[in-house]
């Protein structure tokens, strides 16, 4: 797991760093974490019905503080209209209100941008 710590031939000074670099890594990836888990907020921000009722559209703000961020766009399939399947179909730049409108029961337009939701 450590190919420098358990080399026989390395010198001391290499093992030392080894260990450290190792160590540093590791405070790195959970400090990422951390961040990721504890400073993201979900924010939903619009729900779009489709004409037959079956399908449903929901725009969320992910706000991730300092690391940014994104707008999302969820196709919730409604099942005997109480269970719910959500499927990302759309994601952009944080802060942006999409312009999201269903065309018919079958298409979506977010941004100018048409999609067949029967192809998710």
């Amino acid at each position: 797991m450590f190919p420098l710590l358990s080399s026989k031939k390395s010198h001391g000074i290499f093992k030392f760093f080894s260990a450290i670099s190792y160590v540093l890594l590791l405070i790195m990836m959970l400090l990422t974490l951390f961040v990721r888990l504890n400073f993201t907020s979900t924010t939903l921000v619009k729900t779009v019905n489709s004409p037959n009722n079956k399908h449903q559209i929901e725009v969320y703000f992910i706000d991730q503080g300092a690391l940014g961020g994104a707008t999302c766009v969820d196709l919730v399939k409604k099942y005997c209209y109480i269970f719910k399947k959500n499927q990302r179909i759309y994601i952009g730049h944080y802060g942006k209100d999409r312009d999201v409108r269903w065309v018919d029961s079958n298409h979506v337009q977010i941004e100018g941008k048409i999609i067949d939701i029967t192809l998710q």
